[in-house]
């Protein structure tokens, strides 16, 4: 199905690259590579993590978005059905824009389609323990080819 093969995808970024912070790797607090860097380089953190999942998501025709979250990069994916497997310290997270459901998936530790850490919530804005995020460089940009 096709939330079989977005779920292969998100598994293939999560457990084949590892995940090293930007200072340790390129000795700047923030950079951002191409999507094929971590291809080359085997790590990358979350946000190049995310890019190269939604990147390879696009282009196996899946509409995507990049969702950024309090210490964290993750991806959405419209048009799969989430994963209804109970995981421990983990809770399905979705958000809707433009009238397009996202089911937001953690790429560092992929456990199914719209899984993310418990400590995120939904509640019509991103929120982190309850506090709302929104205008603090939090949120959900759509991709586009």
């Amino acid at each position: 199905t096709s939330s079989d093969y977005a779920s292969c995808l998100m598994g293939m970024g999560s457990s084949c690259f590892g995940t090293v912070d930007d200072l340790t790797s390129y000795g700047s607090a923030v950079r951002w590579c191409h999507p094929v860097e971590p291809l080359y380089t085997g790590y990358g953190d979350t946000g190049d993590k995310a890019v190269l999942a939604a990147s390879l998501l696009l282009a196996a025709g899946f509409d995507t978005a990049i969702v950024h979250l309090p210490d964290v990069w993750a991806v959405g994916i419209s048009g799969c059905i989430a994963s209804s497997e109970t995981v421990e310290g983990y809770a399905v997270l979705a958000a809707e824009v433009s009238d397009t459901l996202y089911h937001i998936c953690d790429v560092d530790s992929f456990q199914g389609i719209g899984m993310m850490s418990d400590c995120y919530g939904f509640d019509g804005s991103f929120t982190y323990h309850g506090v709302a995020v929104q205008g603090r460089g939090f949120g959900i940009i759509q991709c586009t080819a």
